[in-house]
């Protein structure tokens, strides 16, 4: 039977109260005494953008589920300490939990955690620019989260589907699954992965040239991570908006939505947001021999690098090469 602050923290859970929530559990000795209050407290640790904290927090979470034969704990802790290392750039030490957590899934026939793996092993290849690679991970956590009726697995899915389309190319296909993925998000009543969605569809409108939906979307998506207080959306909603008013000559507007993105970036700790402001405010800045521009460029270069990021870092070299010309 729950306790009332298990069953406390589900009923956050599902309400989508993120900050309530790691009130509730935020001492972590007091939460790994329960799984039900440990998964809550790396759940809230994510959504609230304390992805430092989360990291930590995760290795003692996987070293107490091992020592109570949790198998289940130990591949939730896997999947956030991973989470955790992707966000704060630590790519090579997020594959290796994906790795184990897959091993562990298959071993133990946990469709839901293969699925999590999975999907994330796919956002992996895809930040690395294997991107066919990527949809294939993505078709597996697919399957596996329709055998499950997983709506909340899918929906995150089908926007890191439309994430690899779109960096093909492939826009109708990439705007298809995001809105497939919003509309997943709005019948489960998930407004995170809508507005993830809602960004990504307006980042995918900003490569078809359609720079007054894509601040309408931004903006939306805008709204939605302010209310569910979620500083990494907040900051990527930002960000795609500012290029959108920028490309709408609303400059002064859109390098404010830069700046106060690239600040959220560096008070999260989020390498690969950092890589993305830099980059888009450098690329948005003007004049093409500006000092300042080519520093921003060569920053968000190192970081695209450190990041494994192969399909970026080689656009930005071929920017400074033409800059350097």
């Amino acid at each position: 039977m729950l306790s009332a602050r298990e069953r406390e923290a589900r009923r956050l859970t599902n309400a989508a109260e993120w900050s309530r929530l790691a009130d509730l559990c935020a001492d972590d000795d007091e939460a790994l005494k329960s799984p039900a209050l440990a998964y809550a407290r790396a759940e809230a640790l994510y959504h609230t953008g304390r992805m430092r904290e989360l990291a930590s927090y995760a290795e003692r979470y996987a070293v107490s589920a091992r020592t109570e034969g949790d198998v289940l704990g130990e591949m939730r802790a896997l999947n956030v300490g991973g989470i955790a290392a992707f966000e704060l750039g630590e790519v090579a030490r997020a594959s290796q939990a994906f790795d184990r957590l897959m091993g562990l899934a298959e071993g133990e026939r946990h469709h839901d955690m293969l699925a999590r793996a999975a999907n994330n092993l796919g956002a992996i290849a895809n930040l690395r620019g294997h991107h066919h690679e990527a949809l294939g991970y993505y078709r597996l956590a697919v399957l596996l989260y329709q055998r499950l009726g997983q709506k909340r697995g899918l929906a995150q899915t089908h926007h890191n589907i439309g994430v690899s389309h779109r960096d093909l190319g492939d826009f109708e296909a990439a705007a298809d699954a995001l809105d497939r993925s919003a509309d997943i998000g709005r019948e489960i009543e998930y407004p995170t992965v809508v507005g993830m969605s809602l960004t990504s569809r307006a980042e995918t409108e900003l490569a078809r040239g359609d720079h007054d939906l894509a601040e309408t979307l931004a903006t939306k998506a805008l709204e939605l991570a302010t209310a569910a207080e979620d500083p990494i959306s907040r900051g990527d909603a930002l960000r795609v908006r500012g290029c959108a008013l920028i490309g709408l000559d609303r400059r002064a507007e859109g390098r404010a939505d830069l700046e106060t993105a690239l600040e959220i970036a560096r008070e999260t700790g989020n390498t690969l947001l950092q890589a993305e402001v830099l980059r888009d405010n450098a690329l948005n800045a003007g004049e093409t021999d500006d000092p300042e521009r080519l520093v921003m460029l060569q920053e968000a270069l190192a970081l695209f690098r450190s990041l494994g990021a192969v399909a970026s870092a080689e656009a930005l070299t071929t920017v400074l090469e033409e800059a350097d010309a």
